[in-house]
């Protein structure tokens, strides 16, 4: 089987470390290829509060990650793919096979759900009905 060429699409900051490396982790063992892109084109940063547990409500700290997750986060970091992703302008989603659209909590997140590129990548890939993961 072609290993599929799949596309993260990422805020800047404050996304789910745990939405993100988790498929990322378990696509990339499988041996698909994983691009990343984040709107300034720079490696993005999750929200550190879930990463780290610091400054959660008593009650939110189910929200923390847990130690396995953050291991693929680091490691994820480690990509040279997510260290230099493309620009949302500058994706072409008839180059990939598969979109995947991690989540977020954080108020980092706003420019990503609000943005006209995502929302332009979005409609190619529902437009060709390729496979998208939110």
């Amino acid at each position: 089987m072609k290993p599929a060429q799949v596309l993260m699409l990422l805020p800047d900051r404050d996304f789910d470390p745990t939405e993100s490396s988790t498929p990322w982790r378990l696509l990339s063992a499988a041996g698909h290829v994983v691009t990343f892109s984040t709107g300034s084109g720079e490696a993005g940063v999750c929200d550190q509060r879930t990463l780290h547990g610091e400054g959660l409500p008593l009650l939110a700290g189910s929200l923390r990650c847990r130690p396995d997750n953050r291991s693929s986060y680091q490691a994820m970091e480690r990509d040279p793919r997510f260290q230099q992703p493309l620009r949302w302008v500058d994706v072409d989603p008839q180059a990939f096979d598969a979109l995947l659209l991690p989540g977020g909590h954080a108020p980092g997140m706003k420019p990503y759900l609000e943005s006209f590129e995502v929302q332009r990548i979005i409609r190619a890939f529902f437009s060709r009905e390729a496979p998208v993961g939110a």
